[in-house]
């Protein structure tokens, strides 16, 4: 009989899609454990990279929830009977297995709210949910969300560039040494606020020709954000650099990371990597973000573009970059890796599948810790 199966709804590749590439080391995928995803999303290359086993289903679009995707994943479950399903943002997938008896967990990577009314519903289709931040973790359980565990988020230690690396990364994307690097790395979504970014480096008037500001990632509104940065008038310091595998070289070209987010992140996996790499870190005051930098990095308020601007400027001084670098290092070295998070993963669903009882949950406290 199959084990675990894992469905996640996700036509790129993000940072839930990531988390779940590392989910799966050997015994994962020797025991019978898939992902089950929509057909042609990019993940599907990914993980088939990796050597995860996968299945797809025909989709019309990525949601969460839709009658037609309750179907088709229905029918993968039924004809393959997993021990347990475990939804990455599909609550298509819950409503599935538990028509067919199957036991479900909930990951929730992104900070959304849970509507009061829709709680006795999400508590019906879904047995234990796994929030990816403390903060997060806090919130469903206030909102009456039962059997809430937390996992912060691993991530990839991308390791400090020396002038060399740092030289040949700039050069991988077309960089100019003499300008003042500031990355954001994301999918260009609304959610992610880099429109905020460029407001605050049109406010810098000169000294804004001392920046290149860069995109990393791909979306939906790259086309709003190119027509932005134009009408601001700072087209010629900002680059939109697509979407690569090669984030380590990333890294080791900027010289700040900056997350804008308007409050859905929870561990961030960039912000991870680029403390990592020693980047100097400013983020938005978001609960997630507050957590995963803490001590790490500046912080400014949501959306707040004149104060983002002052702490823009700031980076024109090298001793602050250093004194930056040498918080964000120390910041990484109390993050949990891949390793960690990969092994309480396997812990708590492994202790899950074996002790859940039919429809109901029965957890003991210890595997809630």
């Amino acid at each position: 009989m199959a084990d675990i199966f894992h469905v996640i709804t996700d036509m790129g590749i993000g940072g839930a899609g990531i988390l779940l590439s590392h989910l799966f080391d050997g015994a994962q995928k020797r025991t019978g454990s898939l992902v089950v995803l929509p057909r042609g999303s990019l993940l599907v290359s990914l993980f088939r990279e990796k050597g995860i086993p996968c299945l797809t289903y025909h989709t019309e679009s990525e949601r969460s929830f839709s009658p037609a995707d309750v179907y088709a994943v229905g029918r993968i479950l039924k004809e393959r009977r997993p021990a347990l399903v475990v939804s990455h943002a599909s609550l298509s997938a819950r409503f599935a297995a538990k028509r067919l008896y199957i036991p479900t967990v909930a990951i929730r990577h992104c900070d959304t709210p849970i509507r009061h009314f829709s709680v006795p519903l999400y508590n019906a289709v879904t047995d234990a949910t796994v929030a990816t931040s403390h903060p997060l973790g806090e919130r469903l359980q206030r909102a009456g969300i039962k059997n809430v565990l937390t996992v912060e988020n691993g991530y990839t230690d991308m390791g400090v560039p020396d002038k060399t690396e740092r030289t040949h990364a700039r050069e991988r994307f077309g960089l100019r040494n003499e300008s003042v690097v500031i990355g954001l790395s994301g999918r260009l979504s609304p959610i992610k606020g880099h429109e905020t970014a460029l407001r605050a480096l049109s406010l810098l008037g000169e000294e804004k020709h001392r920046f290149t500001l860069c995109f990393l990632g791909t979306g939906e509104e790259e086309k709003k954000l190119r027509t932005l940065s134009r009408v601001l008038g700072v087209e010629e310091q900002t680059r939109f650099l697509g979407f690569t595998r090669d984030t380590r070289s990333f890294y080791h070209a900027i010289d700040a990371h900056v997350s804008c987010s308007l409050g859905s992140e929870t561990s961030s996996l960039s912000l991870a990597e680029g403390l990592s790499a020693g980047c100097p870190t400013l983020a938005s005051d978001t609960p997630g973000n507050l957590a995963r930098v803490g001590n790490g990095g500046c912080f400014f308020p949501m959306g707040n573009a004149e104060a983002l601007a002052v702490l823009f400027s700031s980076l024109l001084d090298g001793k602050e970059r250093e004194r930056l670098t040498r918080l964000a290092l120390r910041r990484a070295r109390s993050l949990p890796t891949w390793e960690i998070m990969r092994a309480r993963y396997h812990a708590f669903l492994g202790a899950f599948r074996d002790k859940l009882i039919s429809n109901g949950c029965f957890l003991g406290k210890d595997m809630l810790q």
